[in-house]
């Protein structure tokens, strides 16, 4: 097995992405996580699209920071605009909660879960916003898995795609929502109450949790 670890995975190995990150800069801590990740797919089944969302043990809680938590509602209008900055996610601005403030606040950023979105060689060859030198450089080093990003599960928080990313996904961004489509084409009845059901479920969401970087 020979992981490929992808620019946004990267970023949070380095810890300083936007949402989980790594809990120090550490080559140690580094290596710890991708053991587990190592460990966990040895036993993973990955679905026929081949993205895989791999539970990691739970030792890899110790080792990353939460990528959400929840709005603070006690707070002024003057206050929010000091604990929310821009960051650039996945080439956008995006409005986070300031990591650094909340720790200081005295904010719990540890996690209760951590997964990993991990790509098999031919799910990741064939997605539509890898270019053909990404596609060559995975090819040439002998990449077996992509490690896309790395998830963290918070007490109270059901993870979603965020209202940008879902749009994104429905624009072509990920070859699930595609499917998605062609079951429509040959009259699926649930295909539009399935976008409506997830649509619901990340206002609320975006109602109560903020990415966090």
């Amino acid at each position: 097995m020979r992981i490929f670890v992808h620019d946004i995975a990267a970023r949070q190995l380095a810890g300083d992405a936007v949402g989980t990150v790594l809990r120090a800069k550490s080559s140690a801590l580094r290596r710890e996580l991708l053991i587990l990740i190592e460990q966990a797919l040895e036993d993973y089944e990955f679905p026929v699209n081949g993205q895989g969302v791999v539970k990691l043990h739970d030792d890899a809680c110790q080792l990353v920071l939460a990528g959400v938590a929840r709005i603070p509602q006690d707070l002024s209008a003057a206050e929010m605009g000091l604990l929310c900055g821009v960051r650039v996610h996945r080439g956008e601005p995006v409005v986070v909660l300031k990591r650094g403030i909340l720790v200081m606040r005295g904010v719990d950023l540890a996690p209760s879960s951590v997964r990993a979105v991990v790509y098999t060689k031919e799910a990741y060859l064939s997605d539509p916003q890898i270019t053909v030198e990404e596609q060559d450089d995975f090819q040439a080093g002998g990449y077996t898995h992509c490690l896309v990003t790395l998830l963290t599960g918070v007490e109270g928080h059901i993870p979603v795609p965020s209202s940008r990313r879902f749009v994104r996904n429905l624009a072509g961004g990920n070859v699930k929502y595609r499917q998605l489509a062609l079951d429509y084409a040959v009259e699926r009845p649930d295909f539009l109450d399935k976008l409506e059901k997830e649509a619901k479920a990340i206002v609320e969401y975006e109602q109560s949790w903020m990415l966090v970087g």
